[in-house]
């Protein structure tokens, strides 16, 4: 194996390694959102961004990688083992990032539910609880009463 193809390899086990860091913090963070600490979901955010520009310098290192001519015939020469490596490697990242976007599927649906929630609590304080509601194309509801805050009363 060439110093270029271990280069590659351990070019995509870092990918790998952030990937699943990636996943510890969404991880972390689903459950920063269900106790509603917002100390945490921000440093957590602010990781999450790190972490995302990590993984997008080291994929534009692996674009450069495979788009030199030769290294595309290394990779794809399937009777070595940097090839069935490559592969494997390949298959790992492709299961990361499917897990990433699951979580963090799941986290933003929690963050939805929890803007609901938020907004029909306002909807209560400004005493907008037998309004008429009519919903946006997003869906999300929107009052066809003049908010009168019970605060103000």
């Amino acid at each position: 194996m060439s110093e270029t193809q271990g280069r590659f390899l351990s070019l995509l086990k870092q990918e790998i390694s952030l990937l699943d860091e990636l996943h510890d913090v969404l991880i972390k963070e689903l459950v920063a959102l269900k106790k509603r600490n917002t100390d945490l979901i921000t440093e957590l955010s602010e990781e999450k961004t790190t972490m995302l520009d990590k993984l997008g310098m080291l994929d534009n290192q692996r674009q450069l990688y495979l788009e030199n001519e030769k290294h595309h015939y290394e990779i794809h020469d399937e009777k070595t083992s940097f090839s069935n490596e490559v592969k494997l490697l390949n298959i790992e990242i492709q299961d990361y990032l499917k897990k990433c976007k699951q979580q963090n599927k799941i986290n933003g649906g929690v963050i939805e539910i929890s803007q609901l929630f938020n907004e029909k609590i306002l909807d209560i304080f400004y005493g907008n609880t037998d309004k008429q509601t009519t919903y946006s194309a997003e869906g999300r509801n929107k009052s066809n009463v003049d908010q009168h805050s019970l605060a103000r009363v």
